[in-house]
């Protein structure tokens, strides 16, 4: 235990010391930024524009309801465009982040002193997964309940705090879910970036379509689609997230016996 905390202390500081905490955040204001600004800006100047160029659009009414379902003056409608815009693009940057440290750091020989000294290598693995998870999830929990505390000043306040709470709760778990899977599989891989890949893909793909199935409830990656849905019920989501801690665990356990056949 002494190890580890040892192993934390020192990865939290590089994991501050090398900015990344600067970028997610960065990353998730400008997310959160964009759509509240077009939420809120968006119709009065499409309305602007038809009032000086009545011809300009063929279909006032299809524009009106398109900009609606988008741009929605409601706090139900956007938070729940919040989420999967997190997921696209936030989960992009972080997997292409966290996808490299542990190759790099094999890579570099930053794993001899440590082992030479008694530390063990699951250890080590063990302490960037904890680390770069909660660096990268945390940040999702914060700016989301900012997200909804901003967009309570002008819209249409239908969204309870406590639905919200729950959605941000669930979104932070998928993405710590998101950095985890993508640091062992990249401990496992000889070519990560195909890890990564698939895990991009599978997580902007995987959620709608399996969705559309029954199974699909009973899947990791509805997690995903919960907060898309905003079902509210918590009661399904205790199948996914104990699939999630099984899944994490056999691939610790796969990456550490690939790492101990390692000289370094």
């Amino acid at each position: 235990m002494t190890n580890l905390s040892s192993l934390l202390k020192k990865d939290w500081k590089e994991y501050l010391r090398g900015n990344k905490y600067l970028i997610f955040r960065l990353v998730l204001f400008g997310l959160g930024a964009t759509l509240l600004l077009t939420t809120r800006y968006f119709p009065l100047l499409m309305d602007a524009m038809n009032q000086l160029a009545p011809g300009m659009v063929l279909d006032p009414q299809a524009l009106n309801q398109t900009i609606g379902n988008f741009y929605a003056a409601d706090m139900r409608t956007s938070f729940g465009l919040w989420a999967p815009d997190v997921c696209l693009f936030y989960t992009i940057l972080v997997v292409l982040i966290t996808l490299n440290i542990i190759p790099n750091e094999r890579h570099r020989g930053c794993w001899i002193m440590p082992n030479a000294v008694g530390y063990k290598k699951s250890q080590i693995l063990l302490s960037k997964c904890i680390v770069y998870s909660l660096g990268a999830s945390l940040p999702v929990f914060v700016f989301s309940l900012i997200y909804y505390a901003v967009s309570a000043l002008f819209m249409v306040h239908d969204l309870a705090f406590g639905e919200a709470l729950i959605d941000s709760v669930v979104l932070t778990i998928a993405m710590a879910t998101i950095v985890v899977v993508t640091i062992l599989t990249s401990a496992i891989g000889k070519h990560p970036i195909i890890a990564a890949i698939s895990i991009i893909v599978f997580v902007l793909l995987g959620p709608d379509l399996l969705a559309l199935f029954m199974f699909g409830r009973y899947l990791p990656t509805y997690i995903l689609s919960y907060v898309y849905m905003m079902e509210y019920d918590l009661g399904a989501l205790i199948i996914p997230i104990i699939e999630i801690i099984i899944m994490d665990f056999v691939l610790f356990k796969i990456a550490v016996a690939k790492l101990e056949k390692c000289e370094y």
